[in-house]
């Protein structure tokens, strides 16, 4: 029984990485996004 509860818990934590990871990743991303929209506009104003 002890067994299960230990993959159980380890399984727990991998999901909260994984989650964690992906949520970091989101973030980076919209960044990227936000300084590409800044990038166009501020072409858009120069020409």
């Amino acid at each position: 029984m002890e067994d299960k509860e230990k993959i159980e818990q380890l399984l727990k934590e991998e999901k909260e990485t994984l989650l964690a990871e992906v949520e970091e990743a989101v973030k980076r991303k919209k960044v990227l996004m936000k300084k590409d929209e800044d990038e166009i506009s501020y072409r858009k104003r120069r020409y």
